[in-house]
């Protein structure tokens, strides 16, 4: 199966992707200091395997499955079968299990059983759970669609998904997920990110240790510094008052001003800190540029394989039987969702546009294509495999109906603060 998912250009992907971490990586080697290094590397060595097992264990088995039969789908079970047999997955009992976001117990009660857990193993367990739980109880609330491949192939799906889609959409989202697990992106993705971790942890201690070798009359002169340039920046700032308000409080028109003024006021107040650090302390400039540069690459790095795996999941989910048109449909369903869940909960007509910097900066730093490109590769793929013009154009542009489901619910956007920073 992997090499019905894998093309060339894929396995240039995984092989550059790995080329450049590799390279930084050996520059934080080169870099840092013995000490640095082997924090960087003992803690992702302990942490790691503790994490993944937890997760692992909570995927496989503390969510609930979704039955064969769903009231928003009446073909999951056979969708799925269809799925599971293009795929070549090895599957337990032949029967690939699909479940939802929500967990079997609630984070309520993982919350009491932190109370009442015995011993420092028992707690962090019981808060382990708690976040999980109050994690996937959140994305259940949202049109959402997940795979694990570390140990059984885990696929997930939101009711609220499940609910907006059609039988052909729906296949179509599972293909996608399907195909995460197939290709074993996880896995294939896990070394390389490890390596990336340990880096970065190993950047970060010398940056510390540039704090350090800077006396505590530095370190305060440097903080008094950042706080002062900040400050400056924002009462400078024709509209520096609304960067002070609670987010509810600014109006969705000076959003983007706003988030300029707290970029502005973070850039000057970091040069500022690290200018009067530079004072005390010649040598940390460079500790401080070297370090942030390569952790802000080997980030980049990370998001920049992710969305090409995206882009392959999003080719694979067609190789596996989807229509790539159904995907393209549900791509601009999920987001319409989003929009107008938004719009309602802000109360205004259209969320404001970004502006190309941001856009640009974000489209970066995202796991996720931005949907508009997603869709146009899919429009591409539709024309190579005969659909015609009209019908991708309809799929493009066309309307889509989302009016049979509700907003997501307000207190998502609550907790995620969505419109700030």
């Amino acid at each position: 199966m992997l090499s019905k998912l894998y093309s060339a250009r894929n396995y240039a992907s995984v092989a550059l992707h790995y080329t450049v971490v590799g390279g930084l990586a050996a520059a934080a080697v080169a870099f840092g200091q013995p000490w640095a290094i082997a924090v960087g590397i003992g803690v992702v060595a302990a942490v790691t395997p503790r994490m993944t097992k937890a997760a692992k264990r909570f995927l496989e088995n503390d969510l609930k499955e979704h039955p064969d039969t769903h009231d928003f789908s009446p073909n999951l079970r056979k969708t799925v079968d269809d799925l599971s047999r293009e795929a070549g997955m090895d599957i337990e009992n032949g029967r690939q299990k699909i479940f939802s976001f929500k967990p079997k117990q609630s984070s309520a009660s993982a919350e009491l059983d932190i109370d009442s857990a015995k011993g420092f193993k028992a707690k962090r367990r019981a808060f382990f759970d708690y976040m999980m739980r109050k994690t996937f109880e959140e994305a259940n609330k949202t049109p959402n669609a997940a795979a694990s491949n570390f140990g059984k192939p885990v696929i997930i799906i939101s009711e609220k998904l499940l609910e907006l889609l059609d039988d052909d959409e729906q296949k179509a989202v599972l293909a996608h997920e399907f195909t995460h697990a197939a290709a074993e992106h996880q896995r294939i993705a896990s070394p390389k990110n490890l390596v990336s971790s340990a880096a970065k942890l190993s950047n970060r201690c010398m940056v510390l240790m540039g704090y350090v070798q800077t006396g505590i009359v530095g370190f305060l002169a440097s903080l008094g510094a950042g706080i002062a340039a900040g400050v400056l920046v924002v009462s400078g700032h024709p509209k520096g008052k609304l960067a002070t308000k609670k987010p509810v409080e600014v109006n969705v028109e000076d959003w983007e001003e706003v988030k300029n003024v707290k970029r502005l006021s973070s850039v000057f107040s970091s040069v500022a800190m690290a200018g009067t650090m530079t004072y005390f302390n010649p040598a940390f400039l460079p500790i401080y540029l070297g370090a942030t540069s390569m952790n802000i690459g080997l980030n980049l790095t990370e998001k920049s394989m992710s969305r090409s795996q995206e882009f392959q999941a999003d080719k694979g989910a067609v190789l596996l039987g989807a229509s790539p048109l159904a995907l393209i449909t549900s791509l601009r369903k999920m987001e319409a969702l989003v929009e107008r869940s938004k719009c309602n909960f802000l109360g205004v007509d259209a969320m404001p546009k970004k502006g190309e910097l941001s856009k640009v900066w974000s489209e970066l730093n995202a796991t996720h294509p931005a949907t508009e490109k997603r869709i146009a590769r899919l429009a591409d793929i539709a024309r190579e495999n005969g659909f015609k013009s009209a019908e991708v154009d309809k799929a493009v542009s066309g309307p889509v109906e989302i009016k049979h489901v509700g907003d997501i619910s307000r207190d998502v956007f609550q907790a995620m603060n969505f419109f700030v920073g």
